[in-house]
């Protein structure tokens, strides 16, 4: 069988996004097209951080192959449908922001959104910032922390070459190297209504969700999109414990995970997305 030359795949996985409204793109087929070249020609640059283009802005990752999962992640696959926000300026908290290609989607979806992005990693950080300064993106304030249970700092795990994966959490046999960072608590930045809520945060979402349901404040969140890391902090499993807090209090759900059929009754942690609102 001849497969299909990965830029067209590509531009028909683009034609058939629904995300946005009847007739509109934000990012043009010979745009897409042109970024799909470049990418491909720059395979296995070493160059830190790697830049290339996303539509008109200019945008830059750690490494080439942190931009090659992003962008495909996020802008080349089928990506989420937004929820149906109620008002025509929703505000979204972006927490596990990394150098900021989810902000930027939530941006080109949504471009009145008002967005809040939490980074803890110094490197990402400083990239996230790059992007939305450099790039001129209006509307999104950035806090260089983690966010958790308790105010304080933490120490973060930097596996080599693997920035999606820094954590709080010793996951990975090849983390290389660590980071203090500081610690704020969700809850003292959200005093008004919160259209939705992204968290990637390798490990963190638990001490994140006690926070909000102790305080009270997840009460005033109406969406959730939620990466949850399953076993993989620990062998234990609590997947049925994390989804019930939801249940708890008031949300329904829908979950996606990936899955390798070689992967089946092994050991091997999952990441389980799960995305969550309150029925009107």
């Amino acid at each position: 069988m001849r497969l299909m030359n990965p830029v067209r795949l590509a531009q028909k996985l683009w034609r058939s996004m629904s995300v946005l409204p009847q007739g509109g793109s934000c990012l043009p087929t010979k745009t897409l097209r042109r970024n799909c070249f470049a990418v491909q020609l720059r395979h296995g640059s070493t160059s830190r951080p790697f830049e290339a283009k996303i539509g008109d802005y200019d945008w830059a990752a750690l490494t080439y192959d942190d931009f090659a999962y992003l962008f495909g992640d996020i802008f080349l696959k089928q990506p989420v449908r937004l929820p149906k926000f109620a008002g025509d300026r929703p505000f979204i908290i972006d927490a596990g922001a990394h150098v900021g290609f989810s902000c930027l989607y939530f941006k080109l979806c949504q471009p009145t959104a008002r967005i809040l992005c939490f980074e803890p990693a110094t490197s990402c950080f400083q990239l996230l910032e790059r992007n939305i300064r450099h790039n001129r993106i209006e509307g999104v304030d950035l806090v260089h922390a983690a966010c958790g249970r308790n105010q304080g700092e933490i120490t973060l795990f930097l596996p080599q070459d693997q920035s999606l994966a820094n954590s709080s959490h010793k996951q990975w046999d090849g983390a290389h190297a660590t980071e203090k960072a500081r610690v704020v608590r969700l809850s003292d930045y959200i005093d008004q209504r919160v259209d939705l809520l992204k968290m990637n945060v390798e490990g963190a979402e638990w001490e994140i969700m006690d926070d909000l349901i102790s305080t009270g404040k997840l009460r005033q969140v109406d969406n959730l999109m939620v990466a949850y890391h399953h076993r993989m902090t620990s062998p234990e499993v609590r997947l049925a414990e994390f989804l019930r807090l939801f249940q708890e209090n008031g949300y329904v759900y829908q979950l996606s995970a990936p899955f390798n059929p070689q992967d089946a009754y092994g050991d091997k942690w999952q990441s389980v997305d799960i995305f969550a609102w309150r029925p009107s």
